[in-house]
């Protein structure tokens, strides 16, 4: 087999060897094996986290030799959601490129997994080449706050003679999505001055996490919300939790089109309010949300 001694303008064999990542440039060495010396840069994207806008994921491949035009068959293990190309084609005196994936089909939140793989080894050299790269993707949610909002419960943060109940709430949104989250929606002491120490006992959920549906109503990332309280008056363990009317009982379920913005920048969620491992409960009721910049909950529930 013919020894090539070449600079080349990619990788470093000494590189490949020493932890299996191509990352020297311009380094002279020996290269033995086909003459096009095709190899990823490193043979793991690692665990990588992308925008939930992107539709693109790029991984760099690159050869040893650049004389001419070279096509490069590939295979690929990764799951439905992330397509990848048959092939990637380096054009003449091009030493790197790059493999382009699609990922406009990935879901949010969820985790792909899988390996791209050079798929004809006459154009690698299986001692020197990296012919495999490991790739985990998995987009996510960019968050920016919009400041200040308003929060109204009766039930959980029940309002006084003087006192509507009404919290000021931090309100969060997805970059380029219609989707938010309301931060802290039942806050300790609150729920103390509301009910007495006694029924709160445990914590609750953080977050509310909602989204515009494409019907125009309120959907929610979870189908139960904890408050923090239990009506000891039942039982140590009767937790009082927020269904989704749809996911506490089929016979309610039209009650989800409840959810929905009820005017300019005011969200309606609208629950079941059950006392958990009882038989009884709240029924169903509204909490109201204004998003910052909305309109004064206190004086709308005041009319």
């Amino acid at each position: 087999m013919k020894k090539l001694f070449r600079s080349i303008f990619i990788l470093s064999i000494a590189g490949l060897f020493a932890s299996c990542n191509v990352d020297n440039i311009g380094t002279l060495y020996e290269h033995e094996g086909p003459d096009c010396g095709v190899s990823f840069t490193k043979a793991s994207a690692g665990d990588t986290e992308v925008n939930a806008k992107a539709t693109t994921f790029t991984i760099p491949v690159a050869r040893a030799v650049a004389d001419g035009a070279l096509t490069v068959s590939l295979k690929s293990t990764l799951p439905e959601g992330v397509k990848v190309p048959a092939s990637v084609t380096f054009n003449a005196g091009e030493y790197q490129t790059d493999v382009t994936l699609d990922i406009s089909a990935m879901e949010v939140g969820k985790s792909y997994k899988g390996a791209v793989t050079l798929a004809d080894e006459s154009q690698y050299d299986p001692n020197t080449s990296i012919s495999s790269i490991d790739v985990t993707l998995a987009k996510a949610y960019t968050w920016v706050s919009l400041g200040k909002g308003q929060f109204y419960d009766g039930l959980a943060l029940q309002p006084s003679e003087d006192d509507l109940g009404i919290i000021q709430v931090e309100v969060l949104q997805a970059e380029g999505f219609d989707r938010w989250r309301l931060l802290n929606p039942f806050p300790k002491d609150k729920l103390i001055a509301a009910w007495a120490p006694e029924y709160v006992t445990y914590t609750p959920d953080s977050v509310i996490e909602f989204f515009l549906k494409d019907d125009g109503t309120i959907g929610f990332t979870s189908q139960v919300i904890k408050t923090g309280l239990t009506y000891v008056d039942l039982g140590e363990n009767c937790y009082i939790y927020y269904y989704v009317p749809s996911a506490y009982s089929s016979q309610i379920a039209a009650d989800d089109a409840n959810n929905t913005f009820v005017m300019d920048k005011v969200a309606q969620f609208y629950f079941a309010m059950v006392i958990e491992n009882s038989t009884s409960w709240f029924g169903e009721g509204a909490k109201y949300l204004s998003l910052p910049g909305g309109p004064d909950l206190n004086e709308l529930l005041s009319e």
